[in-house]
């Protein structure tokens, strides 16, 4: 009887189930792949801003830095002398700059020119930082003069 049944039934119907079975797949897929580029995205954007945020502590970090060890030279009496270490390039392999100007110490990196700057009260400095090697800063009769070491 059961046998009968299954032979009456539409030819047509299980094609039907099938057609609906791969449509469903497809929508599922779609949504799974659609959270997937979301989330890749989410995360990518994510990694960017703590990327970009490891750079300027760093930047800031050299600034800071300069800044003391200046500050300190032109506060004590003449012939103090301390030396400070650049380091070749900021975190994530980033390059950079400084700069000194008649009250500030400034660090420039980065494509779009970013930078980070620190007050400095030693306003008469001679010099240049040479990136990637120690330099003297010392104290004379005309001022803070940097030295490369």
């Amino acid at each position: 009887m059961i046998v009968t049944l299954l032979n009456n039934l539409p030819k047509n119907l299980s094609k039907k189930k099938k057609g609906q079975i791969s449509i469903e797949f497809f929508v599922i897929f779609t949504i799974i792949i659609l959270l997937f580029v979301f989330f890749s995205l989410l995360f990518f954007n994510k990694f960017l801003l703590l990327n970009n945020r490891a750079i300027s502590f760093s930047a800031e970090e050299i600034c800071e830095t300069l800044s003391y060890s200046v500050d300190n030279v032109y506060f004590s009496e003449e012939g103090t002398s301390t030396s400070v270490y650049l380091p070749t390039i900021l975190k994530n392999n980033q390059n950079y700059s400084v700069f000194f100007y008649q009250d500030a110490v400034v660090v420039s990196y980065g494509l779009r020119e970013e930078f980070c700057s620190m007050v400095i009260l030693g306003n008469s400095i001679k010099g240049n930082f040479k990136i990637s090697s120690w330099n003297k800063i010392s104290k004379n009769k005309e001022g803070v003069v940097i030295e490369n070491n």
